[in-house]
């Protein structure tokens, strides 16, 4: 009982005056503590103000970016639109000097295959010259050109139906006969036999007389000549050479009319030859006989045959390239 009186009496008392200081004090500590917090919110409010500023400045700054860009594509896609305008009227115009140096090219070769049918008579070489003019054509690959190549077509098929002679043979054979010449027997002439002198009939009349002189002198100049075999003296050497000579120089005439497509000179001088060898060579001989049946086969021969006209193909792709620029433009529209 004691003891808790004691410690009853242990308990401090609050003083009057301790109590009205932490009244006072508290609300101080609350209101700084609330300055504080006023603050800090203030700092950390301007802090965000200064950020929201910062971003909205990057914003505008990302929003006249991508102004300037739109504008930059914008314009790059102008020029890429002229670009593309100026490629294709660049490929347009290339597309339009092909066709016109591909025709020009054409119509070059169909020029040199009318000149080489009409002043070379050479028809191999004008097909093939057609041939290659069409190829030409054929590249282009346009419909608006099929007539052209119908012409062609047509002039080609006309060539290929002109029977060709072996050239080449014909000239061997001609080297060859002219090789044989001076191994053909010729004509000879009888000697000359002396002639008696005729009796003197001094009873005769005076006519008589005078045609049996008469006689006498047609005699010698009257000369009978034997084909059929050669009989006494031969010609002398330079009437040979003279004959060899003159049919060497037919036969060199026949191979130039050949090798200029010269029918009717070809055709005369084989003419003439076999008349030559028939005139003055042994026409019983086996070398003449040989002689005579290689220019009848030669004479035979046609080596300028009559040759179709192919005018048509030039003067239609003289037309299409005048009309050219019209049909382009058709085709355009």
């Amino acid at each position: 009982m004691v003891e808790n009186s004691t410690t009853k009496q242990e308990k401090p008392i609050a003083s009057p005056n301790l109590n009205k200081t932490w009244f006072i004090v508290l609300p101080l500590i609350s209101l700084a503590a609330a300055a504080a917090l006023l603050l800090a919110g203030i700092i950390v409010w301007k802090g965000n103000q200064g950020l929201l500023q910062q971003n909205a400045d990057e914003i505008v700054a990302l929003k006249s970016s991508l102004t300037d860009m739109n504008a930059q594509m914008l314009q790059d896609k102008q020029v890429a639109q002229k670009q593309q305008i100026r490629l294709n009227a660049f490929l347009n115009t290339q597309s339009e000097d092909n066709i016109n140096w591909q025709l020009g090219e054409a119509r070059y070769l169909i020029h040199l295959a009318n000149f080489s049918v009409s002043f070379e008579h050479n028809v191999p070489v004008a097909i093939e010259l057609l041939k290659t003019a069409d190829s030409r054509i054929a590249t282009l690959d346009d419909t608006d050109f099929l007539p052209m190549r119908q012409a062609l077509a047509n002039d080609i098929t006309a060539l290929e139906g002109v029977p060709q002679a072996d050239m080449a043979n014909i000239l061997l054979q001609l080297n060859a006969l002219g090789d044989q010449i001076n191994k053909l027997p010729v004509i000879s002439t009888p000697n000359a036999v002396p002639q008696a002198a005729p009796p003197k009939h001094h009873h005769q009349p005076g006519w008589k007389r005078g045609l049996a002189q008469s006689w006498q002198e047609l005699k010698q100049i009257i000369v009978v000549q034997y084909h059929d075999q050669p009989v006494g003296q031969l010609i002398t050497p330079q009437n040979r050479n003279y004959l060899d000579l003159h049919l060497q120089m037919l036969l060199s005439q026949a191979e130039w009319a050949c090798l200029h497509q010269e029918g009717a000179l070809y055709t005369s001088s084989i003419t003439q030859a076999i008349e030559w060898v028939k005139n003055y060579y042994v026409e019983s001989a086996p070398q003449t006989q040989a002689m005579l049946s290689s220019l009848t086969t030669l004479q035979g021969q046609i080596i300028s045959p009559p040759l179709p006209n192919i005018s048509d193909s030039l003067q239609i792709i003289n037309t299409l390239l005048d009309n050219l620029p019209m049909v382009k433009g058709a085709k355009k529209a």
